[in-house]
C-alpha cells in the first residue's frame, strides 16, 4: 500500500545520500521531485493507482550516465529499504524483479532480444508445452483422429526439438521437413487452425503473457504454408 512504498522511497533517499559512489550521479537533482516520481512509479509498477507521468526510463536517466556499478548499488540499497518495510518474500521477489527488468533502459543499454525459447524457460518450458498441447488434441474431435496409430512417444519427441528449433533454441531436430512430414496426412486449413488453437490455449493455461502468445502464434503461421503443402 502506500505507507509501505513511502518507507521504501524514503528509506531508499537516506541510503542513496550516504553512498559515496552514488553522491555524484545525483548532484543538481530535485530531491523532492525524484522521491514522488520514485513514489508514482513504485506505485505503479506494483499494480496500485499510482499514474507514473514522468519520461521514459532512457530519457530520464540518459543525462546522468549511471554505470553498472552504480546500478547495482542503487539495487541493494533499494533491497534494503523492500527488506525494511517488511515486505513479504514472494512480493518483495516480484518487485525487485521488475525493478532490476529496467536496468537496460537506466543504463541506456542495447535492449536484448530474449528468444521465445528462453521465454518459455528453454528445454523445461518446451517440454510442458508440448506435454499440455497433446493433452488438448486428445480431447479435441476437430483433430485427434489425425493421430491415431502414431507412436505418441516419438511424435512429442519431434515436436519438442522441432518447436526448439522455431523458437530460437537449439536443437538436434533431424527429422523430415514440414511439407514431407505432413504430406500423408492431408491437413486442411480447418485442421492447423485447430492445432494451433489448442498450442494458444495450451500456452494461456501455462501462464504465458500476451506478448509471448503473439510471438509464438507468429511462428506457428510462419509454417502453415509447409505443413499444409501449399
Amino acid at each position: 500500500g502506500d505507507e509501505v512504498i513511502e518507507n521504501i522511497v524514503v528509506d531508499l533517499s537516506q541510503f542513496v545520500a550516504e553512498d559515496p559512489l552514488l553522491r555524484p550521479v545525483f548532484n543538481g537533482v530535485n530531491m523532492g521531485r525524484l522521491v514522488a516520481h520514485q513514489r508514482r512509479l513504485l506505485a505503479t509498477l506494483t499494480g496500485g493507482p499510482g499514474h507514473y507521468v514522468g519520461q521514459n526510463m532512457r530519457r530520464a536517466h540518459a543525462r546522468l550516465k549511471v554505470t553498472g556499478d552504480q546500478f547495482d548499488a542503487w539495487l541493494r540499497h533499494f533491497e534494503q529499504a523492500v527488506e525494511e518495510a517488511a515486505v513479504k518474500p514472494t512480493a518483495k521477489a516480484e518487485l525487485v524483479s521488475r525493478v532490476k527488468a529496467l536496468r537496460s533502459d537506466v543504463l541506456n543499454e542495447a535492449p536484448v532480444k530474449t528468444s521465445v525459447y528462453d521465454r518459455l524457460g528453454g528445454s523445461s518450458g518446451v517440454e510442458a508445452l508440448v506435454e499440455m498441447l497433446h493433452s488438448r488434441i486428445g480431447a479435441d474431435v476437430r483433430i485427434r483422429h489425425l493421430f491415431d496409430g502414431m507412436n505418441e512417444t516419438l511424435l512429442k519427441l519431434h515436436q519438442r526439438r522441432f518447436l526448439s528449433r522455431a523458437f530460437g533454441g537449439e536443437s538436434t531436430y533431424g527429422g523430415r521437413d514440414m511439407r514431407s512430414a505432413h504430406a500423408k496426412l492431408k491437413l486442411s486449413p480447418e485442421h492447423f487452425d485447430a492445432w494451433a488453437e489448442d498450442l494458444m490455449e495450451a500456452l494461456a493455461q501455462l501462464k504465458a503473457d500476451d506478448d509471448l502468445q503473439d510471438e509464438v502464434l507468429v511462428v506457428i503461421e510462419e509454417n502453415r504454408s509447409e505443413v499444409l503443402g501449399l
